[in-house]
């Protein structure tokens, strides 16, 4: 919108919106591509979607001579994806909390992840389990805590080891 309020200022009369409708329109279609859902039911892809998004907004302004307002949002995604994502990797590194999403074989698999967990010296805060639709494995999302002696590496390899885990990822 700012690009074709830009526009209307030093090229004149022109409906401000048309250019940006076109490209959410366009973008939005190549950015949903990169949406996907893996077949454990969990979705990958929303921030790339976003980026495209974005940088076609940037580049946008940039063809229209708005390069303020690109350079505004270039060190705007640098500071939001760039900067916070290594914050955010630290600070998970450094937390003795675990949010997990872990496929099963059967419910038995389960209970014996509990005695694991357990064992391991593991505090199990919440779990949720669906059946999967496709077949009889069983999908879990684990909050769990664990104590000093883990980093969170060693945490996540460690329960990787339990019987009957078939796939384990950090949510």
């Amino acid at each position: 919108m700012m690009t074709g309020q830009f526009v209307y200022l030093y090229v004149g009369s022109t409906d401000v919106s048309r250019i940006g409708a076109q490209v959410v329109s366009g973008i939005g279609f190549l950015g949903a591509g990169t949406i996907l859902m893996t077949g454990y039911h969990k979705i990958r892809g929303l921030t790339t979607a976003a980026g495209l998004w974005a940088t076609a907004c940037m580049g946008l302004a940039l063809g229209a001579g708005f390069y303020l307002g690109a350079l505004t949002v270039c060190l705007m995604m640098y500071a939001t994806m760039g900067l916070m994502d290594k914050v955010q990797t630290d600070y998970v590194s450094r937390s003795h909390y675990m949010d997990l999403y872990i496929v099963f074989r059967s419910f038995q698999d389960v209970v014996n992840f509990f005695r694991f967990a357990r064992k391991a010296d593991f505090k199990i805060r919440d779990f949720e389990t669906t059946r999967l639709s496709d077949c009889n494995e069983l999908g879990t999302v684990f909050s769990l805590t664990f104590n000093k002696k883990y980093t969170h590496e060693e945490a996540y390899a460690c329960l990787a080891k339990a019987e009957g885990v078939l796939l384990i990822e950090e949510v």
